[in-house]
């Protein structure tokens, strides 16, 4: 009896030694969104850039015709109705979307005669105004398409629009070389294209060392914040420019 209870405490002793390694029930894999997980594929999440999953926007793709080749600034002009800039054919697009069927119907609204207009913004529900490149072109339209006065800048292409709050006064960042151009539009609109910039109420305002000014936006204080490039810097204009 005494061989039987020696063998069986052995033998457990035995099992207990050699069992294999407790496993969890969770498993952690280490993951290279940047590499793995492009963002597009992800529906009502968003990545960080220090890669932590985020509750972001749940994207649904619109079947229909875009007409244009490059789509490069959107603004709402309606619920349902987006004014685009294009290239490379410099159209502007009215596009309507049916948000119930996830379709889109694109048709053209204005010509700006360049290859692309790379910022469309709609100022006061009366005057829709785009940048255009390779020319840095100023168009204004009124709210039917229809061009009530253009402008260019020395410059290369018009990047992003800035307004005021009644939308009379606009600041315009340009890119090679990065300046910012304040501009009259009622000043602009009643004046004639062969006058010279002073005339047309077209005033450099601000300039940066950087090639292009990309965008513009007002800080809390009311002053004018530039984002340039290639260098990535971030200015703070004062309230006069300089």
């Amino acid at each position: 009896m005494s061989r039987i209870i020696g063998l069986a405490i052995f033998l457990l002793g035995y099992s207990f030694s050699h069992a294999a390694p407790a496993v969890t029930f969770s498993k952690r894999n280490n993951i290279n969104f940047y590499r793995e997980v492009p963002s597009r594929d992800l529906s009502g999440l968003a990545i960080r850039s220090d890669g932590r999953i985020v509750v972001g926007p749940e994207l649904s793709p619109l079947a229909g015709n875009p007409i244009a080749d490059l789509w490069w600034d959107i603004e709402s002009s309606s619920p349902d109705t987006w004014l685009v800039g294009t290239g490379p054919l410099g159209q502007v697009l009215q596009v309507k979307v049916d948000s119930a069927n996830k379709t889109f119907a694109a048709t053209s609204w204005a010509e700006s005669a360049a290859n692309h207009v790379f910022v469309i913004k709609t100022l006061n529900q009366k005057w829709i105004v785009g940048g255009t490149a390779p020319d840095a072109g100023l168009m204004v339209w009124d709210k039917n398409g229809t061009l009530l006065t253009s402008v260019s800048l020395p410059a290369d292409s018009i990047l992003d629009i800035l307004a005021n709050e009644t939308g009379s006064t606009i600041w315009v960042s340009t890119g090679n070389p990065g300046r910012v151009y304040r501009i009259g539009l009622h000043h602009l609109v009643s004046s004639s294209e062969d006058n010279d910039l002073t005339d047309r109420g077209v005033e450099l305002w601000g300039e940066v060392r950087d090639r292009n000014i990309r965008s513009l936006a007002w800080n809390a204080n009311g002053q004018i914040l530039a984002g340039s490039s290639p260098s990535g810097n971030l200015y703070e204009f004062p309230r006069d420019g300089g």
